[in-house]
């Protein structure tokens, strides 16, 4: 949350045109190198395939034996990566696929959830041990790790209840 607001501002305050211009004093070469690295960071090196890995691991992984976690992981992101294409190949049909495919199938989904969990419960939730994270601080320490995703903010400093500058 910080470092993409840090690179926001420092296109403001520079007025530049974008990440290109900010590293053009220092060179053509290194402008263009700059601007490739950051946009291969934010996108195939870390943000792409973490939008296969998390479902999987949540949702599929657990149900595979530990020996075919790597096939299942590539079989899922092929078939992930492959289903997102078919969704957004035409650009002027992504809102009716969205609302005539995808939210009709997350609210069954999610209403199976729902339904498996109010059945099933896996325990009391009075009776669950709290762990030494969340004992002190616990809104901001789960609201941290539940935004943690392509963050560069490391967290709370160790006995700091206040934001870090």
């Amino acid at each position: 949350m910080v470092l993409p607001l840090l690179s926001v501002l420092a296109v403001s305050v520079t007025h530049s045109k974008g990440v290109y211009d900010i590293g053009k004093p220092l060179g053509p070469v290194f402008a263009l190198a700059f601007m490739v690295l950051i946009h291969a960071t934010i996108g195939p090196l870390f943000g792409t395939p973490r939008t296969a890995t998390i479902p999987f691991s949540v949702g599929v992984q657990p149900l595979l034996p530990a020996n075919l976690a790597h096939v299942g992981l590539l079989v899922f992101s092929a078939l992930f990566f492959g289903a997102a294409f078919l969704v957004s190949y035409r650009e002027s049909n992504i809102m009716s696929s969205v609302g005539k495919v995808l939210n009709p199938l997350f609210l069954l989904m999610l209403f199976g959830v729902f339904a498996l969990g109010f059945s099933s419960p896996m325990g009391n939730a009075a009776h669950q041990s709290v762990t030494a994270a969340y004992q002190h601080a616990s809104f901001f320490n789960g609201f941290l790790q539940g935004y943690n995703t392509m963050d560069a903010w490391p967290g709370w400093p160790s006995g700091s209840r206040s934001l870090p500058l």
